[in-house]
C-alpha cells in the first residue's frame, strides 16, 4: 500500500478507501523513505499501559495503568515454575474469570477486562482503582497506596456503630449477589475490602469458586470457618469476623474479649450488633444465618432502628438547645397580647395566658401607660376593671 505524501482527509480516504481503520498508527515519513522499520511498541495487556507498581503477590504484581477507563488497577499473575503452585495459579485465574462473567454490583470490584497473554505464561485483569490513602480526590502516582478496610481499622482501631452497620450491609449485599449466581468468595477480610469512591467493595477473586464445586479448607486464618469452606454459611462467618474486627477493635482470635475503649459501646444498639455478629460467627454452620441475604436483612433492620433512635436523640438535643430561646419568645408573645387587651379593652385578660393576671397586669400596664404616675395607673386599672364588670353584668 502506497503512503500518500499529503496528510489531508482526501489523501487518507484515497489510501484506506471507504473503510477507515479504527486506529491509525502514524509513521514518520523520513523512516519510510530511508527504509527503517517503524518503532511500534505494543502492550501485552491490550489497551492498558502499566505506569507504576503498587503491590506484589505470590504469583505476580499489581500496577497503576492507563486505559480507556482512565486510571485502573492492572493485576498480572505469572505462571509459576513450581508444579505445586501451579494449581493455585489455575484456581486464581478461574476465580477472576468467574467474577468477570456475572453482572456488576456496587459492592464488588468491577472488572473491566481480563485475558491471558499470547504465550500463555501469564494472565492479567484490569479493574477499578481503589481510593488513595493520601488523597481522597484521586490517585497520586508518587505516593499512591490503596485505601482498604484494614488500613482504616488500623488507624481508627474501632469504627462508629453507624459506619460499621453501613459497611456491613454493603458487604452482605455483595455476598448476596455472589451467592445469587452460585459463587462463593471464601476470603472475606478487611484487607480484601477496598474503598472506591468512598464506598466499600469486595476485591481479590483469587479464591472465588462455584458453590457446586468441591469444598476445601482455604482462606485467611482467623476469618476462615472451622468447617470446609464450601457453603454460603462460610462467607457469612468471614463477614461476621470482619465486622467484629472493625466494630470492637479486637482481632478475630480475641472473640471472647471485651471491646476496646474506642468501640462505640455507649450506643444502646451496640449489643444488638454483637448479637448479629455472634450468630454469624457461631461455630456450628446450622446456627448461623443461612445466607448472606438473611444476614443483610438483619443488619438493615438494626441499621434502620438505629437511625430512627439517633434522629429522636438528635431532636431532643435540638429542643434542649432551643428551649431557652423558645420560652422567652412565647412569654413575649403573651405579653403582646395582654398589652393589646389592656389598651383596646376588647379581650378578656384571663383568656390570654394562664398566668395570674393580678401579678402580670401591673408589669404590663406600666409599659402602656408609662407616662402616668403610680396612683394614676392604679386608678386606671381599677376603672378598667369596673368597666369590664359592668359590661359583663349588662350582658
Amino acid at each position: 500500500m502506497n503512503v500518500p505524501d499529503g496528510d489531508s482527509a482526501s489523501d487518507r480516504r484515497a489510501t484506506f478507501g471507504p473503510h477507515r481503520p479504527r486506529r491509525i498508527i502514524r509513521v514518520s515519513k523520513a523512516n519510510v523513505q530511508n527504509g527503517d522499520p517503524p518503532a511500534i511498541r505494543l502492550s501485552p495487556f491490550g489497551p492498558y499501559r502499566p505506569i507504576r507498581k503498587i503491590g506484589e503477590g505470590a504469583h505476580g504484581e499489581v500496577s497503576i495503568a492507563t486505559g480507556p477507563e482512565g486510571y485502573v488497577a492492572l493485576k498480572v499473575s505469572r505462571k509459576p515454575d513450581d508444579p505445586e503452585r501451579l494449581a493455585d495459579w489455575e484456581r486464581e485465574k478461574r476465580g477472576w474469570a468467574l467474577l468477570s462473567r456475572i453482572p456488576p454490583h456496587p459492592g464488588i470490584v468491577r472488572v473491566f477486562r481480563s485475558s491471558e497473554t499470547k504465550d500463555g505464561e501469564a494472565f492479567w485483569v484490569a479493574m477499578q482503582l481503589a481510593d488513595s490513602e493520601m488523597q481522597a480526590t484521586g490517585p497520586s502516582l508518587e505516593d499512591y497506596s490503596p485505601l482498604t478496610l484494614a488500613s482504616v481499622a488500623e488507624s481508627e482501631v474501632a469504627l462508629p456503630l453507624a459506619r460499621v452497620l453501613k459497611i456491613g450491609e454493603a458487604l452482605a449485599s455483595a455476598l448476596e449477589h455472589l451467592q445469587k449466581h452460585h459463587l462463593l468468595h471464601r476470603d472475606v477480610k478487611p484487607g480484601n475490602v477496598l474503598f472506591v469512591g468512598g464506598k466499600p467493595v469486595i476485591a481479590d477473586a483469587g479464591l472465588v469458586v462455584d458453590v457446586r464445586e468441591a469444598a476445601s479448607l482455604v482462606g485467611t486464618p482467623g476469618y476462615v470457618p472451622p468447617e470446609n469452606h464450601g457453603t454460603p454459611q462460610g462467607d457469612v462467618f468471614s463477614l461476621g469476623k470482619t465486622l467484629w474486627r472493625i466494630g470492637t477493635g479486637r482481632s478475630p482470635e480475641e472473640a471472647g474479649f471485651a471491646p476496646c475503649a474506642e468501640a462505640d459501646t455507649d450506643d444502646p444498639d451496640f449489643w444488638r450488633f454483637l448479637a448479629i455478629v455472634g450468630k454469624a460467627t457461631n461455630p456450628s454452620p446450622g446456627r448461623r444465618f443461612r445466607s448472606a441475604k438473611a444476614m443483610r436483612r438483619a443488619i438493615a433492620k438494626l441499621r434502620f432502628a438505629h437511625a430512627v433512635r439517633a434522629s429522636r436523640r438528635a431532636r431532643l438535643v435540638v429542643i434542649a438547645v432551643l428551649l431557652p430561646f423558645i420560652i422567652p419568645a412565647i412569654w413575649n408573645f403573651s405579653i403582646f397580647r395582654v398589652l393589646v387587651a389592656e389598651k383596646d379593652g376588647w379581650l378578656s385578660a384571663h383568656s390570654v395566658w394562664p398566668f395570674p393576671y393580678k401579678i402580670l397586669k401591673p408589669l404590663l400596664v406600666s409599659k402602656v401607660y408609662e407616662k402616668l404616675s403610680w396612683e394614676e395607673w392604679i386608678k386606671s386599672i381599677e376603672e378598667n376593671d369596673k368597666e369590664l364588670s359592668q359590661s359583663a353584668d349588662g350582658r
